[in-house]
């Protein structure tokens, strides 16, 4: 399981808030990122 193995340890938590599966916690994150590169 990737979350349980650290798969996932790189996402901030606010990409974890409020989303289903890790395919959105994924996108998520990368609307962050890209957010604040902006």
């Amino acid at each position: 399981m990737g979350v349980l193995d650290g798969k996932y340890d790189d996402l901030s938590e606010q990409s974890f808030y409020m989303v289903g599966g890790i395919e959105e916690v994924i996108a998520k994150a990368e609307k962050i990122a890209k957010e604040s590169a902006a």
